[in-house]
């Protein structure tokens, strides 16, 4: 009786994973790692079935008089795409769309239309990703984005898969930025019990109609993401109406009492350390862009009834000293306790951590060269010298008080 149950689990591995690879030309269980592995990844192929509606939507994009990309321009197309690796290639069916609040993420260059895109697999996955976006490098500040993901990651945050890879649109080829989208994919692959995702809620800024999209900001709040989480039982759904009701009250706390600042938001209590830890992290590698209300993604853990910050889109500056785009940093500086100190910066002083950090660098972009080697160790050296000015700045904020 056993052994018949045991032939009959072998065998239902092995056909439900051959139906979910079965576009795929090699045999999957032969190259599981290696499938996990960004190096092995060699390009995406992506051939739109309605190619004159895509490039139409194209241009009504380019010339709208609009600064941004208006949402009713990001239309979904139908399209095959193969995923070519060094052992092999998948093909599967997908559907794509514009991706980008502004129009950076359209360019025109010799005649040939280049955009950042949003990706939604039918079928199968890209390591592990079923949704995905595909971004024009310098809409990311391009190796700062891959960089900072690895070294947030390495850190114990919650960081997107993000790497360089070659696209190839309707035969043009050039480089995007792969990063996964926060799904359900994304928690596994963190290795957290599935839960609600919530972001900033963006829809009022963007569809209000005034020169000034972000009048309305203060108000936007935020929104779950993960809406079929909500519909799974009784029991999801007073985890998400309890912890969205926890961030809604902390979006208006922010908005009511400190609209000035970008840091002076706590989903937790105040004596939960974690997003001191984050935020300091993201003021140290100058990417204070993620700590925009409307760029906030959070996760909430139903274990330990807390909120968990999830990276995503910090426009970083990693060899660059110490600055702040928004607000007055002696004001946001306030956010911190007067003896915070972030322990985990005597990690980048670890050779052993630099060394991890690199070598998965160096797996996630097309060329390392020695141009980017000094790109790394600047990063490094900065990151170290902006936390150390950081703590100074800290020190000397609650020392005026």
């Amino acid at each position: 009786m056993f052994y018949k149950v045991v032939v009959f689990i072998i065998i239902t591995f092995f056909t439900s994973s051959v139906k979910v690879l079965a576009n795929c030309n090699f045999n999957h269980y032969k190259y599981l790692d290696k499938l996990n592995d960004p190096t092995y990844l060699e390009s995406i192929n992506i051939d739109v079935n309605k190619k004159k509606l895509f490039y139409k939507n194209f241009y009504q994009i380019m010339i709208s008089k609009s600064e941004n990309i208006s949402p009713e321009l990001k239309k979904n197309f139908r399209s095959k795409l193969i995923v070519n690796y060094k052992f092999g290639q998948c093909e599967y069916e997908a559907n794509i769309r514009q991706l980008g609040d502004w129009k950076d993420h359209v360019k025109i260059i010799n005649g040939q239309s280049y955009r950042s895109l949003k990706v939604n697999l039918k079928e199968g996955n890209i390591l592990n990703a079923v949704k995905f976006k595909l971004f024009i490098p310098e809409t990311r500040n391009h190796y700062n984005e891959i960089l900072g993901s690895v070294i947030l990651r390495k850190l114990g945050f919650l960081t997107p898969e993000t790497f360089e890879v070659n696209l190839i649109l309707n035969n043009l080829s050039y480089k995007t930025i792969f990063q996964e989208d926060t799904t359900k994919e994304f928690l596994e692959r963190n290795k957290k019990r599935e839960g609600p995702i919530f972001e900033g809620d963006e829809s009022l800024i963007w569809s209000y109609k005034n020169k000034d999209n972000f009048e309305l900001e203060n108000i936007s709040l935020s929104r779950l993401t993960n809406f079929k989480w909500f519909l799974k039982g009784e029991n999801s759904e007073k985890i998400v109406l309890k912890s969205f009701k926890q961030l809604q009250r902390s979006y208006l706390n922010y908005s009511n009492n400190h609209p000035n600042s970008y840091l002076l938001m706590l989903p937790n209590n105040k004596n939960n350390k974690f997003f001191q830890d984050y935020y300091f992290i993201m003021t140290a590698m100058n990417g204070s862009h993620a700590l925009r209300p409307h760029n906030r993604k959070f996760y909430y853990n139903s274990f330990t009834d807390k909120f968990e910050p999830i990276y995503y889109d910090g426009d970083l500056i990693l060899d660059s000293s110490l600055w702040y785009r928004f607000g007055q940093i002696n004001d946001d500086l306030k956010f911190f306790d007067k003896n915070f100190f972030f322990s985990k910066i005597d990690l980048f002083k670890n050779d052993n951590f630099k060394k991890e950090i690199l070598k998965s660098f160096k797996q996630r972009v097309l060329n390392f060269d020695d141009r980017l080697e000094l790109f790394f160790a600047d990063s490094i050296k900065n990151i170290v010298k902006n936390s150390e000015n950081l703590h100074e700045l800290i020190n000397k904020t609650h020392s005026s008080n």
